[in-house]
């Protein structure tokens, strides 16, 4: 049951029982039936975490929309609409490694190139100099895995995570990294369109809009030659910031 309502909180943004780890008859299920029911799927099929996020990915409630109206704006208890939950701290960091096409870098762990791949992040000013991708991590809420509880990490929003996507060293490296995508998408004499079409499938998984294409396109075009790729850097940083590439929705 546990874990039925951990893997329904990480889809649905928030817990049949909440805070998630939190099992006390004092703290009941929001929907008790629904919660026993999922337990006892999972169960009857093994404990297969496959099978469970396909059961509740398929239903209708994961599938609402996450636009608000008059009948379910005010309504968080029954998941009346889908919420926009940020990315978590890793799944958001290994995103913009991969948009960019640079491994991971962490001072811990020095073998590990994906942030999923961590066990834990220590608080990032214990360590002398730690690598900005650790600071990273400690700030957007990943935590040192010190307790068998999801409720250890931190989803706060916070506006030092905005300056971090905005002005941080993190996404300034990645953007300015010799050899990473921006690079090889030049060298491969792509014409704008394609390298605009590329920048946006591989961070935001759809292609521009026709308003959009236009707009960038003529970006690109006022910088010709050596600062061709200055534009690039700019529609690339766009993108990360954009609340489709920041948001699960």
């Amino acid at each position: 049951m546990v874990q039925a309502n951990r893997i329904w909180y990480n889809l649905m943004g928030r817990g049949l029982v909440n805070p998630v780890d939190d099992f006390r008859p004092t703290n009941p299920a929001s929907h008790p039936g629904l919660l026993e029911a999922l337990a006892k799927d999972f169960a009857d099929h093994s404990y297969d975490l496959r099978h469970l996020i396909l059961r509740i990915t398929t239903s209708r409630t994961y599938q609402l929309s996450t636009e608000a109206d008059s009948t379910n704006n005010e309504d968080s208890e029954n998941y009346a609409r889908a919420s926009m939950t940020r990315l978590p701290a890793e799944v958001l960091l290994d995103a913009a490694h991969s948009a960019l096409g640079q491994p991971g870098k962490f001072k811990q762990y020095k073998n590990i190139k994906r942030a999923l791949a961590l066990p834990g992040i220590k608080g990032a000013f214990l360590e002398n100099n730690p690598h900005h991708d650790d600071r990273f991590l400690h700030l957007f809420g990943k935590p040192p895995r010190l307790l068998n509880s999801d409720a250890e990490r931190l989803n706060e929003i916070s506006l030092a995570q905005a300056f971090e996507m905005t002005s941080g060293e993190t996404l300034s490296t990645l953007l300015k990294a010799k050899g990473n995508r921006l690079d090889q998408l030049l060298s491969d004499k792509l014409s704008a369109e394609e390298i605009l079409a590329e920048l946006y499938w591989t961070a935001i998984n759809r292609p521009p809009t026709t308003e959009e294409q236009e707009v960038l396109l003529q970006h690109i075009a006022d910088r010709p030659g050596k600062e061709r790729r200055g534009a690039l850097e700019d529609i690339s940083w766009a993108l990360l910031n954009s609340k489709e590439f920041l948001f699960r929705h």
